[in-house]
């Protein structure tokens, strides 16, 4: 952990920031957490507020209803958290306790951008994730996900071989938030001159699992 901090703090410029564990609702819907995964998150009783499945959650929801100017983005944030879903992990004895159950650590980055840079940013995530796997050594694939296949404007996952078993599995994944996730969380950027009507953050998130293992080159 130490590690992925040190390296996305110092070599690629992104503010560590400490978040919640416990979110409201319009939070998990502004990332889509909500209402598909609903059944998945675990919920406090007699409360709508939730335990977050990952600190992209509170980070891409920290600037909600606020405006930022054009000349501060783009923003990268990074967060380590502990995490919690309802996932079915696999419970033989080469994976028991190394996929994710319940509850995990977890390294998540989020940039804040405009609409016409969030390409590029995006790209420049993958690239800040696959780092820590190349500091590792560890052979990964890339695969680019089919848009029909997600619900983002871009997704690129990297996936890594677990031993013992030599199961693949996703070690980090990127996304590109749309504007209508930007509008869900409402939070626009302001071009300059003021007179301009605001346009609404892209935010990208990537996230890397606390189990990361095995590279082959792009």
């Amino acid at each position: 952990m130490n590690l992925m901090l040190d390296t996305h703090t110092r070599e690629h410029g992104y503010d560590e920031t400490w978040v919640p564990v416990v979110v409201n609702r319009p939070s998990m819907t502004g990332t889509a957490q909500l209402p598909k995964f609903e059944e998945d998150m675990y919920a406090l009783k007699d409360e709508d507020m939730f335990l977050i499945p990952t600190a992209e959650v509170p980070l891409t929801n920290l600037y909600r209803d606020e405006m930022l100017a054009e000349s501060e983005l783009p923003k990268g944030l990074t967060a380590y958290s502990a995490c919690f879903r309802r996932e079915a992990g696999a419970a033989g004895k080469d994976t028991r306790g190394l996929l994710r159950v319940h509850e995990f650590d977890k390294i998540e980055l989020v940039r804040y951008t405009t609409p016409e840079t969030s390409a590029d940013q995006l790209e420049l995530l993958t690239g800040h994730a696959e780092k820590i796997l190349q500091l590792l050594e560890l052979p990964y694939r890339v695969v680019r996900l089919a848009a029909g296949d997600t619900g983002f404007a871009g997704c690129v996952d990297a996936f890594v071989c677990c031993a013992p078993s030599m199961a693949v599995a996703e070690a980090t994944r990127t996304t590109r938030l749309t504007v209508l996730r930007a509008r869900i969380t409402t939070c626009p950027s302001r071009p300059a001159p003021l007179h301009v009507p605001p346009e609404f953050c892209r935010p990208a998130a990537a996230r890397a699992a606390r189990t990361s293992s095995p590279r082959t080159s792009r």
